[in-house]
């Protein structure tokens, strides 16, 4: 490499960053969990933050970070690199492959400490505001001093995902339509984290709005099971059955499941009787 540093072509840095976003889980009903991950998304650096590899030992590390499908592997992957490379430009990607490592292992303590560091080397990732704000809101304690606080922080993190995807400027590198469908996928996704958040608030309103745009953006199974989970508190019976409908044909098999269920029970449940979000499981 004649002491130059390697240039990752952006392909070739997508698919490295390529990884499911976070998991979605919320408790609708008392005894009900719904749980579901949700699509894959690309995250797209600008030309200016596109990393580069001082050796090729930095990107070959980087490339078994990547490559672990094992958790644990990809945890002691990750801290191996961070050690042998402090100054590596790749380590908020690390730290990214640990998050989602941690989110396996439920282990959510983790997941926020290690997304807390990602942050402090890349302020403005889509990924880890998003994981942040879900991990925090879809897990909150009883205690509603604690909820608020902790409700306040996630929809911070919330806030600061939405402006840094409104001001998102595609790259020439990345083409319009795989920008085009990027943007809608993290528009769902981060919409469908605020509706957690109102949900978990009580504001079915706000919830209903912001599932109905995460829905309408990039259709999946647990919104519209949470959407029309949000019409049956409204007492919009009709609404909520069709939505419901849709999270049974979209899936997966767990959602549809809920959903089949909800449907047969809606008829015998008053909206009163329906309970706002709780701690959800996966």
């Amino acid at each position: 490499m004649g002491g130059q540093p390697r240039r990752i072509r952006l392909a070739t840095l997508s698919a490295y960053c390529e990884y499911s976003a976070s998991t979605l889980a919320v408790v609708f009903f008392v005894l009900l969990a719904c749980a579901t991950a949700r699509g894959q998304l690309t995250f797209f650096p600008s030309d200016s933050n596109i990393p580069q590899a001082q050796s090729e030992d930095e990107l070959d590390a980087y490339g078994l970070v990547y490559e672990s499908k094992d958790p644990g592997g990809s945890i002691a992957l990750g801290e191996k690199f961070l050690k042998e490379f402090p100054n590596s430009p790749f380590r908020a990607y690390v730290l990214v492959h640990e998050m989602y490592a941690y989110e396996t292992l439920d282990n959510y303590d983790a997941l926020i400490e290690t997304g807390k560091k990602a942050l402090g080397l890349y302020p403005g990732c889509h990924d880890v505001l998003l994981m942040l704000a879900n991990a925090i809101a879809s897990r909150l304690p009883s205690e509603s001093a604690g909820r608020a606080k902790m409700l306040g922080e996630a929809k911070r993190y919330a806030v600061q995902d939405r402006g840094q995807l409104e001001t998102l400027v595609r790259s020439s590198a990345v083409p319009r339509t795989e920008f085009r469908q990027y943007m809608r996928q993290a528009v769902a996704a981060n919409a469908a984290v605020f509706g957690l958040i109102a949900l978990q608030g009580g504001d079915v309103d706000t919830a209903i709005g912001e599932y109905e745009r995460a829905t309408a953006f990039s259709p999946h199974g647990v919104d519209y099971y949470r959407l029309g989970t949000a019409y049956q508190l409204r007492g919009q019976n009709e609404k909520a059955i069709g939505s419901l409908k849709r999270a049974v044909e979209l899936g997966p098999s767990l959602i549809s499941a809920l959903a089949e269920k909800r449907i047969l029970d809606l008829g015998r449940r008053t909206p009163q009787s329906v309970s706002t979000p709780s701690e959800s499981s996966r």
